[in-house]
């Protein structure tokens, strides 16, 4: 007889030799498998699977969370009164989790059936999919995408070309389906057991097929593209039956099946491994088994780069079988392998590496436990080491099959009409975390909680609202009681307070402060303390934190509209004369330049005027008018011209004084008065006995000396400046005077005291 220690017990003491090594059983008084799990960001796991102690009748689907230790945190069931079950678990980008299975109602046939909750194990929205009553259709994984939506797949016979067809479903994150793709042909029985998305973005599913040319089952490979059509098809196998269910795209780009065939090994059932390329190439296939019957459920790559299978075993063990993990390296070649179980049936379904340093399994156990069968979940070392109930398989043996691979068509049809259902969740009444052994000792274990308000404790069900230490005691027909202890704080949520309401203007800014808590968390993209420009009336709801617990307060921000003011159109006027300014748009006025809304007043200078108008809300808006003043001018000018002179339109040919009194429109009047001297030329002007004629002249210009002589002659422009000289030989000489500007000159002569003042037309 083999004698075993108390689960709970052995997982303590190795907690504090190698990080949390431990092997668990749970369940109620009937039957529990667990078929799925996966790593949470606490450290924890997340469990799927179904149960017979609980729930609402017949067989329910549950998801549990545990911690890193593998304590329960909480245990929820979900179906109907007949037959219910979750298959596989992912976790979501939101915290959360969604699980996939199958789901009866009247019959023995129904539906594939997907929950999605949230971190607590609330449902968020539950689907099912499929056809008919009597046709059955089954979900067996699924994985979150990269577009937040989900991959599914698994097993239809609604649809299809009939029997058993390839099942795959993408739906989008709130359960709707994106599209469906049914893969099978006519007569021939196929099941896709594992999806997962690809790196180019599509999908690889593994299953198996009695379609490739045998009556037996092959392992069946099939890689989709992102909408879901077939890319290409690939099985693999031996002359007997072999089936996969598990899939993984590997580090470098090719895939990993995790299978048991019955073709090849060392007898019965052994567990088979296949190594493929990204076109589905077979690169290497292995088998592991003694005599007896060894099965693999799952395989994953492991951070080395080798494999981590986890299955069932008769070949060796304390029981009929015993759950078991095999390690390879890279090329499959077989490290070790171990077995965990006692005198019953224990059964490994899935196996990952967590962390850096274990391995994990879970799947169900008869060995130990309060019931029938209850859940198993397995914590090892890197050695497959978990300090209890283990045993070596030294005496396995590797072969290197003679896989015979082969490519089948590309059958694509679509179909998966689904319908919404309600998820029932019911906490489960018994948990039991030990194993049954002779001579076994009660265990006990302690948690530590941090809850807001108040804590549910799934392990008595028992609800608090103050912190404190409490005990419950889970009993064992054997003696193994398992004592709990809770450590628990209960926070209060923070008594968040948002600020008083506020009334703005547009365009006004406003600083928002809430106070109670520790953090906030603003709705409309508000940051605590910081100014903002609201544009509309709003309600703004801040969420404060501390210690982990949450409140939330809402300020309503009233956004007043501002008045459109204007200030009139720009004026002018002369000096002396008043103005009234009027301004519109609002309610009140206030100008600068103690300027009075509608009251005359007399500027005295230019300027531009500012209003400020205030409508009946409070709000203001500012316009400005530029009053133009003009001023009364008087003028004198002294001027001198030849026969007439023009100014502001009017010609003048008298010397004299003259008004004249320039008007605008706005009556500021500019008197300008015209001191004038007018000079008349003639057709000749004789100085001293010289006489010099035409003058004024356009081309020539005659000098009469009187008698011969000779003398100089100087031309100067009005500046002074010399412009035209040369010599007078004879009594009459004649000056070309055509290249000239018109206009007054002065002519010198050498004799003459004084110059002749000459005209140019």
């Amino acid at each position: 007889m083999k004698y075993f220690f108390a689960f709970s017990f052995i997982s303590l003491l190795f907690s504090s030799v190698s990080a949390q090594t431990f092997v668990k059983a749970f369940g109620g008084a009937q039957e529990e498998f667990a078929y799925s799990f996966q790593s949470t960001d606490n450290g924890g796991f997340v469990v799927a699977g179904r149960t017979f102690s609980v729930g609402v009748g017949g067989w329910d689907s549950y998801i549990t969370r545990m911690n890193a230790n593998g304590d329960t945190l909480w245990f929820k069931t979900y179906g109907n009164t007949q037959y219910d079950e979750f298959q596989d678990v992912d976790t979501t980008s939101d915290g959360g989790f969604v699980a996939v299975g199958h789901t009866w109602t009247t019959d023995w046939a129904g539906n594939v059936y997907v929950v999605r909750t949230d971190a607590n194990g609330v449902v968020i929205w539950s689907k099912e999919f499929g056809g008919a009553t009597g046709l059955s259709d089954k979900g067996y994984s699924i994985r979150e995408t990269s577009d937040g939506g989900f991959i599914v797949c698994g097993t239809t016979a609604t649809y299809g070309a009939g029997s058993d067809d390839v099942y795959v479903l993408k739906i989008t994150s709130t359960g709707a389906l994106s599209w469906s793709a049914v893969i099978g042909t006519a007569g021939v029985n196929e099941a896709g057991r594992e999806v997962q998305q690809t790196s180019d973005g599509g999908y690889i599913v593994a299953g198996y097929t009695d379609g490739s040319g045998t009556s037996f089952y092959d392992v069946y490979l099939i890689k989709l593209n992102s909408a879901g059509t077939v890319q290409w098809k690939k099985t693999y196998g031996g002359s007997s039956y072999d089936f996969a269910y598990t899939v993984q795209q590997t580090t470098d780009g090719g895939f990993v099946l995790g299978a048991t065939t019955n073709s090849f090994g060392a007898g019965n059932w052994d567990a088979y491994l296949i190594k493929t390329d990204a076109s589905g190439t077979l690169q290497w296939s292995k088998t592991y088994g003694m005599s007896g019957e060894d099965r693999v459920q799952c395989a994953r790559q492991t951070s080395d780069g080798g494999y981590i299978l986890c299955g069932r075993s008769s070949s060796f063990g304390a029981g009929n079988f015993d759950a078991t993990l095999h390690k390879t390296d890279a090329n499959g070649n077989l490290q070790w392998t171990k077995g965990y179980g006692g005198g019953g049936d224990d059964q490994g379904w899935y196996v990952r590496q967590v962390g850096t340093n274990a391995y994990a399994l879970c799947g169900y156990t008869v060995s130990f436990g309060a019931g029938i069968k209850d859940g198993l979940f397995i914590r090892t070392d890197l050695s497959g080491i978990a300090g209890c109930v283990e045993s070596s398989g030294t005496s396995f043996s590797t072969t290197t099959p003679a896989t015979i691979t082969s490519t089948i068509g590309n059958t694509t049809t679509g179909g998966g009409a689904y319908t919404a259902v309600t998820a029932v969740r019911r906490p489960l009444v018994a948990f039991n975390v030990q194993c049954a052994s002779t001579g076994c000792t009660p265990t006990s274990s302690s948690s530590t909680v941090s809850s807001c308000v108040s804590y549910n404790w799934p392990v008595n069900g028992q609800n608090y609202t103050s912190s404190g230490t409490f005990t419950a005691v889970i009993p064992n027909a054997a003696g193994c009681d398992s004592t709990l202890t809770l450590n628990l704080t209960i926070n209060p949520n923070p008594a968040v307070n948002a600020g008083m309401n506020q009334t703005v203007c547009n365009g006004t800014s406003v600083t928002l402060t809430a106070t109670g808590a520790t953090t906030y968390s603003w709705d409309n993209g508000v940051i605590n303390g910081i100014a903002f420009t609201p544009s509309t009336t709003s309600t703004y709801t801040v969420t404060g934190t501390s210690n982990g617990c949450t409140s939330t307060d809402q300020v309503l921000v009233t956004v007043n509209s501002a008045p459109n003011v204007n200030a009139g159109v720009d004026q002018s006027i002369c000096l002396g004369q008043s103005v009234t300014l009027v301004g519109s748009g609002a309610s009140t006025y206030t100008w600068d330049q103690n300027v009075i809304n509608g009251v005359a007043f007399n500027p005295t200078s230019t300027y531009t005027y500012t209003v400020v108008g205030t409508n009946n809300m409070g709000c203001t808006d500012s316009d400005q008018v530029t009053v133009t003043v003009y001023n009364s001018s008087t003028s004198t000018v002294t001027q001198t011209a030849t026969n007439s002179y023009t100014m502001n339109g009017q010609t003048y040919t008298q010397s004299g004084t003259y008004t004249q009194v320039i008007g605008n429109v706005f009556g500021c009047d500019s008197t300008i008065t015209l001191i004038l001297t007018i000079n008349t030329s003639g057709l000749d002007e004789l100085s001293q006995g010289i006489r010099v004629y035409p003058n004024p002249s356009a081309k020539f210009l005659t000098i009469d000396l009187g008698e011969n002589g000779y003398q100089s002659y100087f031309i100067f422009d009005a500046a002074g400046r010399t412009i035209r000289e040369g010599e007078l030989t004879t009594a009459k000489s004649i000056i070309n005077i055509e290249e000239l500007a018109p206009g007054i000159y002065s002519l010198k002569i050498e004799e003459l005291a004084h110059p002749v003042r000459i005209m140019k037309e």
